[in-house]
């Protein structure tokens, strides 16, 4: 036997029409750009992921998701600079109280027909934001899903999830208002409205089954049907649907709940007299000139022990510009955004109460 060493047969390199995307050698960079699986909106979401809500008309898929964002930039969890929410479902009223919303805390809004948007554009944006780099860290939210691709036809959504996945790829997250079904299942509950691909394909999936209402509140349940990650099982909303409530009040009042209580609202404190709510919400103007509604609200709700949903009524209720009626008036500052005034100082105002 011969001890000469035998030669390793030479390795045939990899076949250069698919090395070329190889990623060997990148897991720093990639480690780097990865989105870390933390929580986005509300408890059903995380970053870096795209997010399904599917539910049936009116049960507050878009109160909730908004009033969610909104609690996730109070908190500082998410940048408004890097959120745009992409209304084309939406009257033209709805889109100027949304605008005005979104204008209070800094984040965007695109709607179907301003200033030449179309929603069968929305592809190509994502590709091009994709391209130029500022997919990363970018929040859309799409109202509603079959908007941008037709839900039903298995080939238009599997090109459009692909575009979303690269979305993600890039760094951004995606969360998807959808339609439920017309005719709940077999065992009563409402099914997502689309082919079966989309839950296939996306991230997360809930589905609203709205319960009974509780003490004048909707009471709604979000059930998980799809996830990857750390995300519950379901979560339950409440919130009043009075539609004679303008759409800040009830965006206000709309709270995570275990559904054997009325309610957070409930639960403060209902002897203080409307008043002190009053002139809370007087000086938190007169001592901040610049402050919008919602800002108004949570600090008025905090100081003075009562709901966000009843300071927000007072708020509007005495905004006006006849001082024998209203405390307030609306005004316009830089860049559009809605601010007030006091009609009278507010010492004048607590001592003539």
């Amino acid at each position: 036997m011969s001890n000469t060493p035998r030669l390793k047969a030479p390795t045939k390199a990899v076949n250069p029409s698919i090395a070329r995307f190889s990623l060997r050698g990148k897991a720093a960079e990639l480690e780097a750009r990865a989105i870390a699986e933390v929580p986005l909106l509300g408890g059903f979401s995380l970053k870096g992921q795209v997010t399904v809500l599917a539910a049936p008309p009116n049960a507050g898929k878009t109160l909730i998701t908004l009033a969610s964002l909104i609690k996730a930039v109070e908190d500082g969890h998410v940048d408004p600079e890097r959120v745009i929410y992409v209304n084309s479902d939406d009257t033209t009223s709805g889109v100027a109280t949304k605008v005005q919303l979104l204008d209070e805390y800094g984040a965007h809004m695109v709607a179907e027909g301003y200033f030449g948007f179309r929603s069968q554009m929305l592809s190509d944006v994502l590709e091009e934001m994709i391209a130029g780099g500022s997919a990363h860290g970018a929040v859309l939210i799409l109202d509603t899903l079959k908007k941008f691709t037709q839900v039903m036809d298995k080939a238009a959504t599997v090109r459009f999830t692909q575009v979303m996945r690269r979305f993600t790829a890039a760094g951004g997250s995606i969360i998807c208002l959808a339609h439920t079904n017309k005719a709940p299942n077999a065992s009563g509950q409402n099914v997502f409205a689309g082919v079966a691909d989309i839950r296939d394909d996306v991230d997360a999936m809930y589905v609203f089954q709205p319960k009974p209402d509780m003490d004048g509140k909707r009471i709604v349940e979000l059930e998980n049907v799809k996830r990857r990650g750390n995300l519950p099982d379901r979560l339950l909303y409440a919130y009043t649907a009075d539609p004679a409530m303008s759409y800040v009040e009830r965006l206000s009042g709309v709270h995570i709940t275990d559904a054997y209580a009325g309610g957070d609202d409930e639960g403060l404190d209902p002897l203080t007299p409307d008043e002190e709510v009053l002139q809370t919400l007087c000086l938190f103007i007169q001592h901040g000139p610049d402050r919008g509604k919602m800002e108004l609200v949570k600090l008025a709700a905090e100081q003075a022990k009562v709901s966000k949903m009843r300071v927000a009524r007072l708020l509007e209720a005495y905004t006006g510009d006849d001082p024998s009626q209203h405390r307030w008036k609306r005004v316009v500052r830089a860049h559009g955004k809605f601010a007030y005034v006091p009609l009278q100082d507010c010492c004048e105002l607590a001592l003539a109460a």
